[in-house]
């Protein structure tokens, strides 16, 4: 069992772009996918975790959603442990939404990100097998979070304004759901609070 070290802002490795998987079958493949679920095992704020985050170059994303994670969004379900493989995303409608994320690599810090609500997936998994899917929701934006790291993209470069980041605590302070609160966007995509 290993548990890798979160990479954290400022290592320049978080900003590069990682290579295709070659080989699914290498041992070297292998050992990063289990390094990836002994890590996020360990890290119970985490949905999910991208190799370049543990300082693996590879494109492997690893994600969950267990039932605490669960939103009153429509359909929302509980996903297991879950491993894409070069995995390749396209939204389904243009359409993007607002939504509070954090980021492992970025502890303690919030961001308001647009991300498609709705996306059609391709990857393979760690037996070498080419799955497609859809996601709607959280679930669709963890993949595409996690994917972002593959590209060397932090949720730092997804926000328009300094207003859209803060530490936690006072995030959630101000797009606390249960208050009269929300996030909007208009058609040029800038961002207002209602």
């Amino acid at each position: 069992m290993t548990i890798c070290p979160i990479l954290k802002l400022g290592d320049t490795r978080l900003l590069d772009t990682s290579p295709h998987v070659g080989d699914i079958n290498a041992r070297q493949t292998q050992n990063i996918i289990q390094d990836l679920l002994d890590t996020l095992k360990n890290t119970p704020a985490g949905a999910g975790l991208a190799a370049p985050q543990i300082g693996h170059m590879q494109r492997i994303i690893l994600y969950h959603i267990p039932r605490e994670r669960i939103t009153q969004e429509k359909n929302a379900q509980t996903i297991p442990y879950t491993i894409l493989i070069n995995p390749l995303y396209m939204p389904k409608k243009a359409e993007t939404t607002l939504g509070l994320e954090g980021c492992l690599s970025l502890p303690n810090i919030r961001a308001v990100v647009p991300r498609y609500e709705h996306i059609l997936y391709t990857a393979q998994t760690p037996t070498g097998e080419t799955i497609q899917g859809e996601a709607s929701g959280f679930h669709a934006r963890v993949i595409q979070h996690e994917c972002d790291h593959l590209d060397g993209i932090l949720i730092l470069k997804r926000i328009d304004s300094l207003r859209h980041i803060g530490f936690t605590q006072e995030m959630h302070k101000r797009y606390d759901s249960t208050k009269e609160h929300a996030i909007r966007t208009d058609t040029a995509g800038s961002i207002h609070e209602t």
